[in-house]
């Protein structure tokens, strides 16, 4: 045996056929293959849904002119608001409101390269 997990057909008829261990390791393979595409079709699936679920506003037209000198170009800066559950143990808290419960501010820089040479 050769290692490679093919056998030769002891009839001689030139047929290679795999043995125990070349069939295991076919199935093996074959197994995670689907496992892999499964996995990357769930997330793919998983990221279109939440990616969809983003709502984006342009403020620059309801800003005016008179703003200032953009020292970072290129950055976001990005504000995500939610509002939190109120069931369970945490009812008995804000009843009636309707302000939103939770900001997150967050910058994200634009890095430039600088190639002096």
């Amino acid at each position: 045996m050769s290692g490679t997990g093919k056998r030769r057909d002891p009839a001689g008829s030139g047929k290679v056929r795999l043995t125990r261990r070349g069939r295991f390791l076919m199935w093996s393979a074959g197994v995670c293959s689907v496992l892999v595409l499964g996995v990357a079709g769930v997330g793919a699936w998983l990221y279109q849904d939440l990616n969809g679920n983003i709502e984006g506003a342009d403020l620059d037209n309801k800003l005016g002119g008179s703003r200032p000198v953009n020292l970072s170009p290129g950055s976001k800066n990005i504000l995500v608001v939610g509002s939190d559950s109120r069931d369970g143990d945490n009812a008995e808290y804000g009843k009636g409101l309707t302000t939103v419960d939770s900001t997150a501010p967050s910058s994200i820089r634009h890095r430039v390269e600088s190639t002096a040479g």
